[in-house]
């Protein structure tokens, strides 16, 4: 005999055992695992009767089963085919079918009645007529037939057969929701609730169950809500059944204003400006207005870089380095080639173009000093000022080489460091 057991397990524990796994949640009372009642179909008779059994029934009757789930009605039995006695108007009686009785104008008397005795002077027969409710009335063939009836004819002296009573399903509503279409009692065999004969399952009648699940919070907090609470207070649902523990939630990330030591400021997180040489200036701070202290600028005048060759060293230039190897000196202008810098911090001016070109010269050398000593916090870069220069001499125009001279003096005219 085939025997069942029930036992709580996870989904993975329960197909590693071979078993089957019939859901979150699911209990082990009542037994889920009782094997279904067996199944029922159609089983036909010799007489052309069906009656709704299973296959071993059916068969104990000496019945044709037509398979799971096939129904009574329509009738899927052969019909055997029936005859009877046939009077006609001469009182005369043949055997012939119904049909063939009505083709000659006779009076048929009823399936599997006989002409001996001659039954055409006896009373018209009757018998019981059955409905599809499963009612039953007693009444000639014909009236049953007019009235949509089962005629149940008399087998010689037995019994009437017996109407069959319709088998009668509903909606059934499961603790989790779902809904089946069931009769009554399979219905309270599976721990169901029973809608009522005829109910369906769609639209679904049965009560949903409430589920939960952890919400997640823009502050990385966690509560266990309803997927729709979740959504009213903005929160990220994560799935039914899901917990806060541990917290499934991403953690904000915080930022604020970093400072850096040229004055810059970036928004980035504490880690991230620490990484980058920064200092943090605390969560949620901001860049404008800028919160970082601005380095003073710093230069060192002509007159330094004339007397104090030593600090040349640093940038990188010497006092021989050619002007022309670092400017581009147009050919228009009465310039040496073979002027070095240390000879253009002691050019002396004029006029026209070329005496423009030699201030500027002068005060680009100083400036290019600066800029490329890595102790003076000058403003402009060394390419800066290359542009500025080679852009003013490329005009011969002696305003636009002064305007460019002063552009540059007025970053020099800083403390020394």
């Amino acid at each position: 005999m085939h025997t069942t057991t029930c036992v709580i397990l996870t989904a993975d524990e329960c197909l590693a055992q071979a078993g089957e796994y019939l859901g979150d949640d699911t209990l082990c009372e009542p037994d889920p695992c009782s094997p279904p009642p067996p199944l029922e179909g159609a089983c036909c008779f010799a007489d052309g009767s069906c009656l709704l059994l299973t296959a071993d029934d059916c068969l104990a009757q000496a019945g044709d089963y037509q398979g799971d789930d096939t129904l009574c009605g329509p009738n899927p039995c052969i019909q055997p085919v029936f005859e009877g006695a046939c009077c006609f108007t001469d009182a005369s009686c043949l055997i012939l079918t119904r049909d063939d009785c009505l083709a000659q104008a006779g009076e048929y008397q009823g399936d599997d009645t006989l002409c001996d005795p001659n039954p055409c002077v006896q009373p018209v027969f009757e018998g019981a007529c059955c409905f599809a409710d499963g009612s039953c009335i007693i009444l000639t063939a014909d009236d049953c037939l007019a009235q949509a009836g089962d005629y149940q004819r008399y087998d010689d002296l037995s019994e009437p057969k017996q109407c069959i009573n319709p088998v009668l399903e509903g909606a059934c509503c499961f603790p989790d929701g779902s809904c089946i279409i069931l009769t009554a009692d399979d219905c309270l065999a599976q721990a169901g609730v029973y809608q009522g004969d005829d109910t369906l399952c769609a639209p679904k009648p049965c009560n949903q169950p409430v589920f939960e699940g952890a919400c997640c919070f823009v502050d990385g907090s966690c509560i266990i809500l309803t997927a729709d609470d979740c959504l009213l207070q903005g929160g990220a649902y994560q799935g039914d059944d899901t917990l806060c523990d541990p917290n499934p939630c991403p953690q904000p990330v915080y930022e604020g204003a970093c400072c850096f030591e040229d004055g810059s400021c970036m928004i980035l997180t504490a880690d991230d400006c620490l990484l980058q040489g920064g200092a943090y200036q605390g969560d949620d701070t901001l860049c404008d207005p800028n919160p970082c202290p601005v380095p003073q600028n710093e230069s060192c005048g002509l007159g330094y870089w004339k007397n104090h060759e030593d600090s040349w060293i640093p940038t990188g230039y010497t006092p021989e380095d050619l002007v022309g190897g670092i400017f581009t000196i147009p050919a228009e202008l009465d310039l040496s080639v073979d002027d070095t810098l240390y000879d253009a911090l002691r050019y002396p001016g004029g006029n026209g173009a070329s005496g423009g070109a030699r201030l500027l010269l002068r005060t680009a050398v100083v400036a290019l000093l600066n800029s490329a000593h890595p102790d003076v916090n000058f403003p402009i870069t060394v390419a800066e000022i290359v542009v500025i220069v080679n852009d003013a001499l490329a005009t011969l125009n002696k305003r636009d080489m002064l305007d460019a001279r002063h552009e540059i003096d007025q970053h020099t005219a800083r403390g020394a460091p």
